[in-house]
Protein backbone atom coordinates (compact mmCIF):
# COMPACT_ATOMS: atom_id res chain seq x y z
CA UNK A 1 0.00 0.00 0.00
CA UNK A 2 1.10 3.29 -0.85
CA UNK A 3 0.74 6.45 1.61
CA UNK A 4 -0.78 8.96 -1.29
CA UNK A 5 -4.17 8.35 -2.00
CA UNK A 6 -5.19 6.51 -5.37
CA UNK A 7 -6.81 9.48 -7.00
CA UNK A 8 -3.97 11.74 -6.87
CA UNK A 9 -2.68 12.96 -9.88
CA UNK A 10 1.13 12.76 -10.78
CA UNK A 11 3.22 15.62 -9.86
CA UNK A 12 3.88 18.16 -11.92
CA UNK A 13 7.06 18.11 -13.68
CA UNK A 14 9.50 20.74 -12.29
CA UNK A 15 11.32 21.01 -15.11
CA UNK A 16 9.94 20.64 -18.44
CA UNK A 17 11.40 18.99 -21.62
CA UNK A 18 13.23 21.09 -23.79
CA UNK A 19 13.60 18.91 -26.52
CA UNK A 20 9.33 18.79 -27.34
CA UNK A 21 8.45 21.30 -29.68
CA UNK A 22 6.84 24.36 -28.15
CA UNK A 23 2.85 23.33 -29.20
CA UNK A 24 3.80 19.79 -27.36
CA UNK A 25 5.10 22.06 -24.26
CA UNK A 26 2.46 24.22 -24.19
CA UNK A 27 -0.49 20.92 -24.30
CA UNK A 28 1.56 19.30 -21.66
CA UNK A 29 1.37 22.15 -19.37
CA UNK A 30 -2.14 22.45 -20.28
CA UNK A 31 -2.58 18.99 -19.03
CA UNK A 32 -1.20 19.49 -15.95
CA UNK A 33 -3.53 22.73 -14.87
CA UNK A 34 -6.28 20.19 -16.00
CA UNK A 35 -5.41 17.91 -13.61
CA UNK A 36 -4.68 20.66 -10.65
CA UNK A 37 -8.27 21.82 -11.29
CA UNK A 38 -9.55 18.63 -10.85
CA UNK A 39 -7.79 17.80 -7.55
CA UNK A 40 -8.86 21.24 -6.58
CA UNK A 41 -12.33 20.29 -7.22
CA UNK A 42 -11.71 17.06 -5.81
CA UNK A 43 -10.62 18.42 -2.75
CA UNK A 44 -13.30 21.08 -2.52
CA UNK A 45 -15.59 18.74 -2.97
CA UNK A 46 -14.84 16.41 -0.25
CA UNK A 47 -14.44 19.29 2.11
CA UNK A 48 -17.94 20.42 1.41
CA UNK A 49 -19.40 16.82 1.92
CA UNK A 50 -17.48 16.61 5.58
CA UNK A 51 -19.20 19.80 6.26
CA UNK A 52 -22.59 19.98 5.33
CA UNK A 53 -23.34 17.24 7.98
CA UNK A 54 -21.41 19.64 10.66
CA UNK A 55 -23.73 22.79 9.85
CA UNK A 56 -26.92 20.82 9.67
CA UNK A 57 -26.02 19.60 13.45
CA UNK A 58 -25.43 22.94 14.58
CA UNK A 59 -28.61 24.67 12.95
CA UNK A 60 -30.35 21.60 14.61
CA UNK A 61 -28.29 22.84 17.93
CA UNK A 62 -29.45 26.45 17.34
CA UNK A 63 -32.92 25.93 16.27
CA UNK A 64 -33.52 23.60 19.77
CA UNK A 65 -31.60 26.08 21.86
CA UNK A 66 -34.14 28.52 20.62
CA UNK A 67 -37.26 26.57 21.51
CA UNK A 68 -35.24 25.91 24.83
CA UNK A 69 -34.85 29.68 26.01
CA UNK A 70 -38.82 30.55 24.38
CA UNK A 71 -40.08 28.33 26.57
CA UNK A 72 -38.01 29.60 29.85
CA UNK A 73 -39.03 33.25 28.81
CA UNK A 74 -42.80 32.36 28.60
CA UNK A 75 -43.01 30.31 31.59
CA UNK A 76 -41.39 33.49 33.28
CA UNK A 77 -43.37 35.95 31.68
CA UNK A 78 -46.37 33.95 33.09
CA UNK A 79 -44.60 33.81 36.30
CA UNK A 80 -44.57 37.84 37.09
CA UNK A 81 -48.24 37.84 35.20
CA UNK A 82 -49.57 35.99 38.12
CA UNK A 83 -47.64 37.56 40.76
CA UNK A 84 -49.29 40.99 39.18
CA UNK A 85 -52.37 39.47 39.28
CA UNK A 86 -51.99 38.20 43.07
CA UNK A 87 -50.75 41.68 43.70
CA UNK A 88 -53.38 43.87 42.77
CA UNK A 89 -55.75 41.53 44.44
CA UNK A 90 -53.91 41.81 47.35
CA UNK A 91 -53.97 45.85 46.83
CA UNK A 92 -58.09 45.59 46.14
CA UNK A 93 -58.25 43.33 49.47
CA UNK A 94 -56.13 45.98 51.32
CA UNK A 95 -58.32 48.95 49.96
CA UNK A 96 -62.17 47.18 50.73
CA UNK A 97 -60.96 46.78 54.64
CA UNK A 98 -59.33 49.80 54.81
CA UNK A 99 -62.22 51.52 53.39
CA UNK A 100 -64.88 49.45 54.03
CA UNK A 101 -67.62 51.68 56.13
CA UNK A 102 -67.23 54.82 53.40
CA UNK A 103 -67.80 51.55 51.06
CA UNK A 104 -70.93 50.36 52.56
CA UNK A 105 -72.65 53.51 53.36
CA UNK A 106 -75.30 55.36 51.22
CA UNK A 107 -75.58 55.49 47.68
CA UNK A 108 -74.23 59.29 46.92
CA UNK A 109 -71.56 58.25 49.14
CA UNK A 110 -70.53 55.07 46.96
CA UNK A 111 -71.03 57.41 44.05
CA UNK A 112 -67.91 59.24 45.57
CA UNK A 113 -66.33 56.18 45.98
CA UNK A 114 -66.22 54.87 43.30
CA UNK A 115 -64.77 58.30 41.88
CA UNK A 116 -61.87 58.56 44.49
CA UNK A 117 -61.04 54.28 43.60
CA UNK A 118 -60.96 55.42 39.94
CA UNK A 119 -58.52 58.00 40.87
CA UNK A 120 -56.11 56.31 43.18
CA UNK A 121 -55.69 53.23 42.02
CA UNK A 122 -54.30 51.41 38.84
CA UNK A 123 -56.80 50.15 36.19
CA UNK A 124 -56.38 46.34 37.31
CA UNK A 125 -56.61 47.27 40.87
CA UNK A 126 -59.84 49.30 40.54
CA UNK A 127 -61.46 46.04 38.11
CA UNK A 128 -60.38 43.86 40.79
CA UNK A 129 -61.97 45.97 43.68
CA UNK A 130 -65.19 46.70 41.16
CA UNK A 131 -65.44 43.37 40.96
CA UNK A 132 -65.61 42.44 44.10
CA UNK A 133 -67.81 45.84 45.93
CA UNK A 134 -70.13 44.36 43.21
CA UNK A 135 -70.24 40.52 44.12
CA UNK A 136 -70.50 41.86 47.81
CA UNK A 137 -74.00 44.59 47.03
CA UNK A 138 -76.66 43.33 48.63
CA UNK A 139 -79.44 45.77 46.41
CA UNK A 140 -79.93 46.50 42.69
CA UNK A 141 -78.96 49.73 43.02
CA UNK A 142 -75.42 49.80 44.54
CA UNK A 143 -74.96 46.66 41.78
CA UNK A 144 -75.55 48.88 39.13
CA UNK A 145 -73.43 51.81 41.08
CA UNK A 146 -70.36 49.03 40.86
CA UNK A 147 -71.39 47.75 37.75
CA UNK A 148 -70.88 51.04 35.73
CA UNK A 149 -67.70 51.47 37.55
CA UNK A 150 -66.56 48.07 36.39
CA UNK A 151 -68.02 49.58 32.57
CA UNK A 152 -66.06 52.45 33.12
CA UNK A 153 -62.49 50.95 33.98
CA UNK A 154 -63.07 48.47 31.05
CA UNK A 155 -63.90 51.26 28.15
CA UNK A 156 -67.34 50.76 28.14
CA UNK A 157 -69.21 53.69 28.89
CA UNK A 158 -71.77 53.37 31.81
CA UNK A 159 -75.50 53.02 30.24
CA UNK A 160 -77.41 56.50 31.39
CA UNK A 161 -80.54 53.57 32.34
CA UNK A 162 -82.90 55.95 34.82
CA UNK A 163 -81.17 58.92 33.68
CA UNK A 164 -83.91 61.76 32.38
CA UNK A 165 -82.41 64.62 30.50
CA UNK A 166 -84.18 67.85 29.98
CA UNK A 167 -82.99 70.58 27.47
CA UNK A 168 -84.90 73.83 28.46
CA UNK A 169 -85.86 75.75 25.19
CA UNK A 170 -88.37 78.82 26.46
CA UNK A 171 -88.64 79.78 30.08
CA UNK A 172 -93.07 79.95 29.09
CA UNK A 173 -93.22 76.50 29.00
CA UNK A 174 -92.78 75.61 33.25
CA UNK A 175 -96.01 73.75 33.34
CA UNK A 176 -95.21 71.13 30.58
CA UNK A 177 -91.45 70.76 32.14
CA UNK A 178 -93.19 70.26 35.93
CA UNK A 179 -95.62 67.61 33.86
CA UNK A 180 -92.60 65.35 32.71
CA UNK A 181 -90.93 65.60 35.74
CA UNK A 182 -93.28 64.66 38.01
CA UNK A 183 -94.21 60.89 38.61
Amino acid sequence: MSSEPANSAPPPDPKPDTTLPLEERKFQLDVQRFELERSKFQRDGSYLARLLPTLTTVMAALIGVSGVVYQQNRHQDQQEAQKVQQDNQAAAQTYIQTNLPELKADLSDQIDQRAKILAANTTPVAKEIFSRLEKQSGTAAVQQVWNQALQVVNGVPASAAGTVYVHYREPTKDAAVTAVMSP
